[in-house]
């Protein structure tokens, strides 16, 4: 059923006929499963022993469960059946055709930043800046209009980059459709006072919301700026005080312009088009209309197809279609991303159509995609759940290739953090979703009428009361919902209605109760995000099939400090064979046994003020262990727990361990006693020990070849340490906490620091000398130093001026 699913979805156009098929097939498709997985979690013999009484009880229940079961499954095969006679008679195969695989493109790092940043844009900055730095005391503010996927936002944060250092303070804010204005004011409420701002108001969509927002925004006559960007020519005029002279008119791309962008996606940078291209690339960007998210898109695409063939292109010019080229409409762009869609390889298309249950310009963590991907199931591998995540990293970076999610926020190794979707995309993608059944999404009253039969996955985007989710759970069957997410505060429906979940996401959450979640046994994500006080269950041992367990604490509104929330743990989480990851907050007490968890990955945050001896030492044992993240949050005696500590801390470097985050909290304490513990950790990446002092640079470091994250704190800092750092082959990020620096001056030669990108130095004195060439890559430069403390100019840095990338 799956393959022949893959196979329909190649066909751009489905007649009514062969489409209400294929939905009977899916939906037959996600019954077996269900009966499948009820089969599997249905009442069995207790391993543990019982009396005679409960023993019979238990077996009767079990007769009964397997007599629905086998109910469901003679109603199964009267259902396929029924759809495999269907096909027959109107002789659906005539509408199978067979798809292609697409290969991914190395070289899109350089050409994305390129296409999205530098093309079409350089004389708009300059001219909105222009309009900015006029010299006006008063508060001004401009406004940027066009349709979506012009390029707007783009625009916004150059003219941002290109005035930093202008103004004492500066934001950029996204609002959306629908926004929060309560988190919206948490977010641009600064104290601007008689400081000179600038504030960027990115996709406002209604006169309404600007009226509320513009009350955060003082006249302080320094001469501060707002910009906004918006589609529509009201809301511009509404922002602007109707002087329509401040209102920015984004307009297509030139013809040359958007060969140039479309060319250096394809060729690269620079790259010219082949002589027998140039013919059907004219009308492919005639029918793109000038607009960057769709010549990126359909660029994107042709650069990552195995063989640069005319008939390739010609195929992607037919599917295109006329519209777009006539009236440059959403509905047009729709088809242009709609064939990026189509042309995604199988694997991967419910992974993409996924990312839609988050809210439009919701900021979402790569690590949480990946890992509710696996969970859904829509990772499959040959092997273990292990090669599923490296496989899921995969996807995303090939959607990232792709360009068809937008990376936000990237480390110094270049690796995305952080994603949103274009809200074109995301457009195409809850029309794909809907159609296929793959997840609904609830945010306002009409579109609640408007659910009914099966739902598999439900997203709520909007605050919602028991009033309003009464309405909703009249229309559909919730023991076939396989995930639910609640991404805004409200009403939290009772777990218990939900026994197939698998997915369970509580963001912004009020749930004081979730004892519930004990039953979930189909369970395999579970993610709660709240600033409430909230009651886990005591026995949890049931969730044998869950993965990932994460509980993040957020602040109160109006707060800047969070509260501290008292979690119990289950005593019995120590025995979940499955659990990969574990993400609780600081103060959280775990029940010994720890060492149980053998296939761990994650383990954040583990407080070892609040943990036992044993359960130190049995860190050791996870042996799987990737990701370490260690705290104190109360006073304990480090000599207590030192030595077995670093006992593990060994142990997990000889293993697998990639980041290891310290923080004490508390007091720094010399660690020289680590010197040598983690001389075979080859696959450390990323080691933060801000809080552990060494009197100097350990001789091991020089040896983590592939450490590109580094943060020490140093007793003195040498010319000797320099050079051991000067020679990492990976160090991109390095912070040092240094007590006292050298006497005698220290010189970073120009070939050194080869790949270093964040340099941040605190010291009281700063005796550096940049020779030319040095740190070639550097972008950010921080010395924090005692100004008032310097007797002579030689404890000042020098060659600052060589640092040739500094931005």
């Amino acid at each position: 059923m799956n393959a022949l699913l893959e196979i329909l979805e190649d066909i751009d156009e489905l007649d009514p006929l062969t489409r209400e098929w294929r939905n009977q097939v899916r939906e037959a498709a996600y019954d077996i499963e269900d009966c499948v997985n009820n089969f599997i979690h249905s009442p069995t013999k207790n391993e543990a022993k019982v009396e005679f009484i409960q023993e019979i009880i238990q077996r009767f229940k079990s007769l009964r469960a397997r007599s629905k079961i086998a109910k469901q499954i003679d109603e199964l095969k009267a259902q396929v059946m029924e759809i495999s006679n269907r096909h027959d008679r109107y002789k659906l195969d005539d509408y199978i055709s067979m798809s292609s695989y697409v290969a991914i493109d190395p070289r899109v790092s350089a050409l994305y930043t390129d296409a999205t940043n530098l093309v079409g844009i350089k004389g708009h900055v300059e001219e909105l800046i222009k309009w900015l730095m006029d010299g006006n005391k008063k508060l001004k503010v401009v406004s940027i209009v066009g349709i979506g996927g012009i390029s707007k936002t783009t625009l916004a944060n150059q003219v941002y980059c290109k005035l930093d250092g202008q103004f004492d303070c500066k934001a950029i804010v996204s609002v959306s459709q629908k926004p929060d204005i309560k988190n919206l004011l948490n977010n641009i409420l600064l104290e601007f006072g008689e400081q000179r701002y600038f504030v960027i108001i990115d996709d406002l969509w209604d006169t309404s919301a600007w009226e509320v927002i513009k009350c955060a925004f003082p006249e302080n006559h320094r001469q501060s700026r707002v910009m906004t960007t918006t589609r529509i020519r009201s809301v511009a005029a509404a922002c602007c005080n109707y002087n329509y002279e401040d209102i920015y008119n984004m307009i297509a791309l030139t013809d040359q312009d958007a060969k140039r962008l479309f060319f250096n996606r394809i060729f690269g940078s620079g790259g010219t088009c082949p002589p027998h291209f140039k013919s059907v690339s004219t009308e492919i960007l005639k029918k793109c209309g000038g607009m960057p998210l769709a010549i990126i898109t359909i660029a994107s695409l042709l650069a990552s197809q195995p063989n640069n063939l005319k008939e390739q292109w010609e195929y992607i010019r037919n599917s295109l279609g006329t519209s777009h080229g006539e009236n440059p409409t959403l509905d047009g762009m729709r088809k242009i991303l709609n064939l990026s869609y189509t042309n995604l390889p199988h694997c991967i298309k419910a992974c993409f159509l996924y990312v839609g249950i988050y809210p439009e310009d919701f900021t979402i963590k790569k690590d949480d995609l990946i890992k509710l991907w696996v969970a859904e199931g829509f990772v499959r591998t040959a092997h273990n759940d292990h090669d599923a995540y490296c496989v899921a990293r995969g996807y995303f970076n090939e959607l990232i290739n792709r360009s068809m999610i937008q990376s936000i926020l990237l480390d110094h190794n270049d690796d995305v953090l952080t994603c949103r979707l274009h809200d074109m995309i995301l457009d195409l993608i809850i029309s794909k979703s809907t159609d296929e059944n793959l997840f609904t999404i609830v945010n306002d009253s009409k579109f609640m009428r408007r659910l009914c039969g099966k739902v598999r996955r439900l997203s709520f985007h909007s605050w919602i009361n028991m009033e309003k989710y009464n309405k909703i759970v009249a229309t559909i069957c919730l023991s076939q919902v396989r995930s639910l997410v609640m991404l805004s505060y409200g009403f939290i429906p009772n777990v218990l209605d939900f026994r197939s979940l698998q997915v369970l996401i509580l963001e912004n959450s009020d749930q004081h109760d979730l004892t519930g979640i004990c039953t979930l046994t189909q369970l395999r994500y579970f993610k709660i995000r709240t600033m409430e006080q909230f009651k886990l269950p005591s026995q949890i041992r049931g969730l044998q099939h869950l993965e990932t367990f994460e509980i993040e604490k957020v602040p109160h509104f109006g707060f800047n400090s969070l509260h501290h929330l008292d979690i119990i743990l289950s005593s019995d989480i120590i025995h979940l064979p499955r659990l990969l990851h574990l993400i609780i907050p600081d103060q959280t007490i775990m029940p010994n046994g720890i060492g149980n968890l053998k296939n761990l990955q994650t383990l954040k945050y583990f407080d070892l003020g609040m943990n036992s001896l044993h359960n130190i030492a049995s860190l050791q044992e996870l042996t799987n262990l990737k990701d370490l993240h260690l705290s104190c949050s109360r006073g304990s005696s480090f000599v207590g727990y030192k030595d077995v500590l670093f006992q593990s801390l060994a142990r997990l470097a000889d293993c697998n361990l990639k980041d290891l985050h310290i923080n004490h909290h508390l007091s720094t304490m010399c660690c020289d006693s680590l010197n040598g513990l983690f001389k075979s950790a080859h696959h450390l990446q990323r080691l933060f020990l801000s809080d552990w002092q060494f009197s100097r640079v350990p001789s091991w470091i020089g040896e983590l070849n592939v450490l590109h994250s580094l943060e020490l704190s140093l007793g003195k800092l040498l010319k000797d340490d320099i050079l051991i750092l000067a020679e990492m082959p990976s160090l991109a990020l390095l912070y040092l906490h240094v007590r006292s620096a050298a006497k005698e001056r220290i010189v970073i030669s120009g070939t050194t620091f080869i790949v270093l990108k964040h340099f941040k130095l605190i010291c009281k004195r700063i005796p550096l000398t940049f020779e030319a060439g040095a740190m070639s890559k550097l972008q950010i430069l921080e010395l924090e130093f005692n100004a008032r403390g310097m007797e002579r100019q030689m404890e000042l840095p020098f060659g600052i001026g060589h640092l040739s990338s500094l931005k």
